[in-house]
């Protein structure tokens, strides 16, 4: 440490991209907008996790016995290598909450991204390509409690009457009011008991 003027300089402490000597105070500033950039890059929020809609594609008990016997979750679009698909099933954090959705039929179960996220694109014509070449998108999920039949679904009505939370419009939708997006999780665990 060594002292220019009235700045304390720490020699440790170097903008290696502008060669700039920082100061105490400097550094801490800085320290704090490359922390607030590392969180916004990988989306690591520090406060509680997040709780989302994801519209599992087919509404059928086929489908919906495959996902939780191989625990995951799926997305369409082209099946292809960087596609909406593979954002979205990539976007999702460890500790995020997901909720099933079935259109048609409505809340059918929820699980949580509880290691870090394994996403994959399989192969076509593979043995766990069950929808020839529909649904290549794959991530590992741990489901809570689930419904044993699409049927047996909490219905959108029902949502949004007692929750006032409205049915997913596209893939994956962000439930922002987490208190409502709780209850209904409750409600879910009520009426399908834990796994």
């Amino acid at each position: 440490m060594f002292k220019e003027g009235n700045r304390i300089i720490y020699p440790l402490t170097i903008d290696v991209i502008n060669q700039d000597k920082w100061t105490l105070e400097q550094v801490e500033i800085n320290q704090e907008k490359y922390l607030n950039n590392l969180i916004n890059i990988w989306n690591l929020d520090n406060t509680a996790n997040k709780v989302y809609w994801h519209n599992i594609g087919h509404n059928d008990d086929v489908w919906w016995s495959y996902l939780k016997t191989n625990n995951v979750i799926t997305a369409g679009f082209e099946g292809k290598a960087g596609d909406q698909g593979e954002k979205i099933l990539t976007s999702y954090r460890k500790g995020d909450r997901i909720i099933a959705y079935a259109s048609g039929y409505g809340a059918i179960g929820w699980g949580i991204i509880k290691e870090y996220p394994t996403y994959r694109l399989i192969e076509p014509g593979s043995a766990e390509d069950i929808r020839n070449g529909d649904h290549m998108h794959r991530l590992n999920i741990n489901w809570q409690c689930v419904a044993d039949k699409i049927g047996d679904a909490i219905s959108a009505t029902d949502i949004l009457n007692n929750f006032a939370i409205h049915h997913p419009v596209s893939t994956s939708v962000r439930l922002t009011d987490i208190e409502k997006a709780q209850l209904l999780i409750q409600e879910l665990e009520d009426k399908f008991k834990k796994k």
